[in-house]
Order: structure tokens, then sequence, then C-alpha cells
């Protein structure tokens, strides 16, 4: 179930709730794609605020696995993800960024309970019938769809492929990422909304 325009912008203003690492986790969702595990294990470091065009970095680390060889990229940080991973780096006390669903030291993460939390939150915006966390991630696909963003860019920012990087040896430039991404920030219609 994807989000409508009216609930991707309602996210985008949404206030800080009292447990700011929700807000933050799925206003980076909104505009990365990221799955709720590959959020959970992000670390401050993997944050680059200073470079050109800001971007974050997924790998394996020491608590998070990732779901494919392919999942490991870089993300450009446009919008909602940028604003969010600014205030969370400069809230963050410890290594990571969303520690409350980070257990070291069984060198997990609490994927389960970020979701949850998640969702608890988005019902609480949207209402009952809100798309689940997850469904950012298929929103996010129409949305690039729809402003014409080519395939292998679509697949590399998911996470699903790297036919660009596997031709040319070098993760696509992030400031085409980025252009994209961009783009997604003054439209964003899904199916949803033609009917």
């Amino acid at each position: 179930k994807e989000f409508s325009v009216d609930q991707i912008q309602i996210i985008r203003d949404m206030p800080l709730s009292k447990t700011p690492e929700i807000t933050h986790l799925i206003q980076l969702m909104l505009d990365t794609g990221m799955r709720v595990s590959e959020c959970c294990g992000l670390m401050v470091k993997d944050i680059k605020l200073e470079a050109e065009t800001p971007y974050l970095e997924i790998y394996r680390n020491n608590v998070r696995e990732l779901k494919t060889k392919n999942s490991r990229r870089l993300i450009p940080l446009v919008g909602s993800s940028l604003s969010a991973m600014q205030e969370a780096v400069e809230r963050a006390s410890g290594d990571f960024i969303f520690p409350r669903y980070v257990d070291e030291s069984s060198g997990s993460i609490k994927e389960n309970n970020a979701s949850a939390a998640c969702k608890k939150r988005l019902i609480a915006l949207l209402g009952k019938d809100s798309p689940t966390s997850h469904g950012l991630r298929h929103t996010l696909q129409t949305r690039l769809r729809n402003v014409e963003c080519p395939k292998e860019l679509r697949n590399e920012l998911s996470g699903w492929a790297k036919d660009i990087s596997d031709r040319y040896g070098s993760p696509s430039d992030l400031k085409l990422k980025a252009k994209y991404l961009a783009c997604l920030l003054y439209t964003s219609p899904s199916p949803r909304d033609a009917t």
C-alpha cells in the first residue's frame, strides 16, 4: 500500500514526537526508500553531511547484516531525509543514529521494535488505514518512476542492483541520484492520487 501526496506532505511536516528517533526514522525512509533494518544500523560516521552532495553510506557492520550484496550503497540526502539526519547527528551521543534500536551486546538490531514504533506513529498521523513504513519504500519507487528516473538508478538507490556501478566500477554520481530525489520534493504523485 502506497502513500498519497497528501500523506507524504503530512509526514514531511510532522513535528518531533516524544521519541525523536521515530520521527527521524520515518522521515529518513520517506526520501531514501531505505529498509527499516538499514536505518536502524546507521552509525554517525555513515552520515556525510559536509560532502558537496550530502549522503549516507550503507554497509554491513557489527550489528546490521545486509539483505543482498547490492544493498551496500551510497544514498544522497535531500528534503526530509537531510533535515532528519542533520537533527539526528546533532542529537547523537554515541556511535549509532538510532541507539534505541541497537543491541550491541548481542550484535543485532531491533528491527521489529522500530517497525512497530513507526506503524504506531503513522497511524497517529494518518489514521488506522495508514500504509506501513515498508510502504515508504514502494512509494519511493513509484515517485522515482513518475519523475522519469532511469531504472538502473532506481535499482541502485534501493539496493536491488548495481547495473551502472557493475559496468563502470563505481557508484553512480551522487549528484545525479540527488537530482532525481530532489525532484520528488516538488512532485510526488502516486497511482492512488489519480483516482
